[in-house]
């Protein structure tokens, strides 16, 4: 029994005894360090200048020299469109209005839009409902709440698109002011890049009224442009 008990307590000494040496040699002894070099890519264009000019503005200025251009398609896993939104249109007069004595303001404008994208034209006004058009214009100051969209297939690849639009309202004529008119009161025209989806203009980034919005004489208007994304 006694001899027994001894060499257990050898072996338990002995265990110890390596695991205390390992432990000063790990304490004492240098570590094996591998340093990994870590590549450190400065952009050569700075970021703001790829997301805020368009394709034709980084061409002549030299920036795609600088680029690395992976792959140059536009769009290839979508058919390449382009979408108009006009988010909001606001009448400028109705602060005329509200100074005015009576209750004039109360008389809200008639308005709508016709927009051409490449040639194809939409006149908002126009709905069309089992198998008839009929008039729905803007009747009101302010056409918040109220968005509309329009979108046109264009060619594939194709890098520009030319977008006109216009704000038309209808005014009373005649003696008694029984007829009535329409007449454009503003517009504006922008090319859309889709390389870039910025657009230059009558409205342009950089702008001093800001992106996506224009100041007409008579409207402001609300829009903004973009294609359909694969993702």
């Amino acid at each position: 029994m006694k001899k027994g008990l001894q060499w257990k307590v050898l072996t338990i000494g002995i265990v110890l005894l390596l695991i205390g040496v390992s432990a000063v040699l790990y304490i004492l002894l240098p570590a094996n360090e591998v340093k990994q070099e870590v590549n450190v890519v400065t952009p050569t264009v700075p970021i703001t200048q790829v997301l805020t000019k368009t394709y034709a503005q980084m061409k002549e200025e030299g920036l795609l020299e600088k680029i690395e251009i992976v792959d140059d398609q536009i769009s290839p896993y979508e058919n390449q469109a382009l979408i108009l939104e006009i988010l909001r249109i606001r009448h400028r007069g109705l602060l005329e209005k509200l100074l005015e004595p009576g209750k004039s303001w109360n008389i809200k404008p008639q308005f709508y839009f016709i927009s051409e994208i490449d040639g194809m034209k939409y006149i908002s006004k126009d709905v069309g409902q089992q198998g008839r058009v009929n008039e729905v214009l803007f009747n009101t100051w302010d056409s918040m709440f109220e968005e509309n969209k329009v979108m046109r297939t264009v060619t594939q690849e194709q890098d520009t698109a030319h977008v006109t639009l216009s704000i038309v309202e209808r005014e009373k004529s005649g003696l008694l002011g029984l007829q009535t008119k329409d007449t454009e009161k503003d517009s504006l025209t922008v090319t859309y890049c889709f390389r870039t989806g910025r657009w230059t203009g009558d409205d342009y980034f950089g702008d001093s009224d800001g992106y996506g919005y224009y100041l007409g004489d008579t409207f402001e208007i609300w829009f903004n442009l973009y294609q359909p994304d694969y993702d």
